[in-house]
């Protein structure tokens, strides 16, 4: 098999890094190490693992920033009730609001939005402001709730 399609083959399977290590890069005590999204470095053959570690890490931080950017771009927060209408109607995403706790309150936004509660989020993933209002009825709110239409 020639290195392209073994290259090919291992990126479709999703690995992030690979060691490239041929006989010229074994004289000189090195090997390439090549990442999945563009890139390579030549890396000596005792820091290896560290340069491999390190990629890793890296890779890993790049993918859950994005993944954070992602999230925020298409949520809203603090939302009220004519903002989650338009944000639903206008595409949606996940919008954070107050929430009463009725069953009934609950039941009225699903008829009228198809949008269902996703999450009570844990304390670490909620909005900075506390919601003391429910987004829908304006009565007291008990927690925050993470809203989203079903697929």
């Amino acid at each position: 098999m020639k290195p392209g399609a073994k290259y090919f083959e291992w990126e479709g399977l999703g690995v992030p890094v690979r060691l490239e290590i041929g006989p010229r890069d074994l004289a000189s005590g090195q090997v390439v190490l090549a990442r999945r999204t563009g890139g390579k470095a030549p890396v000596s053959l005792q820091d290896a693992t560290a340069a491999v570690t390190r990629a890793l890490d890296e890779i890993q931080a790049s993918l859950f920033a994005a993944a954070l950017e992602r999230r925020e771009k298409n949520s809203i927060r603090g939302a009220t009730k004519a903002q989650f209408l338009e944000f639903i109607q206008g595409g949606g995403g996940f919008a954070y609001g107050g929430f009463c706790g009725q069953g009934s309150c609950e039941a009225e936004i699903k008829a009228e939005t198809n949008a269902t509660i996703r999450v009570l989020p844990d304390p670490e993933f909620r909005s900075k402001e506390v919601p003391k209002t429910c987004m829908w009825c304006g009565a007291p709110s008990i927690a925050e709730a993470v809203w989203a239409q079903a697929y």
